[in-house]
């Protein structure tokens, strides 16, 4: 028992040292992780499941958690949630450039982050917005995007105020 608590310090203290590090990269690029910022978003995650037909093609604005990423080659995936549900982002390095393409890996799962792009489907035909830019709007501090630290942008006051 105690050899699992000592590894789980050990995790637990590798992972605060790597978002410290991380931190540290985004303030060096002027941005600041933990500012209050307002989003204009223009669609939640379910208008866009919900009213495809009608959007596919179109701009929107979108912001939640930035959840579960997959890279593939300069191309990467990754799910965001909101109050209504989860919607894929598609980040392609030719459409958001070198610089924010590089940035992404200084994200964290559970970020607040807004996202304009166009609605597409993919090729396994999931509805997914294609990002033409992103904006980190709140740094996620604590240990695990998985813990119970984490709020839910449904519930979270904080969240519901930056977003509109």
């Amino acid at each position: 028992m105690g050899e699992e608590r000592a590894g789980q310090t050990q995790d637990e203290g590798n992972l605060v040292r790597q978002r410290r590090e991380k931190l540290a990269r985004l303030r060096e690029r002027g941005q600041n992780p933990f500012r209050i910022a307002r989003y204009e978003r223009t669609h939640l995650a379910q208008d866009i499941h919900t009213a495809f037909d009608a959007l596919e093609g179109e701009t929107v604005h979108i912001a939640g958690r930035l959840m579960a990423r997959r890279q593939h080659g300069k191309a990467t995936f990754a799910d965001l949630q909101d109050s209504s549900g989860s919607i894929q982002l598609l980040f392609r390095l030719n459409q958001i450039g070198q610089e924010q393409y590089e940035a992404l890996d200084d994200l964290d799962d559970g970020d607040l982050i807004g996202a304009e792009g166009v609605v597409m489907r993919t090729r396994t035909g999931e509805a997914t917005v294609s990002a033409s830019s992103y904006i980190l709007l709140a740094r996620r501090y604590d240990r695990s995007p998985r813990s119970g630290m984490v709020c839910v942008i449904s519930s979270c006051d904080i969240a519901s105020g930056m977003l509109t």
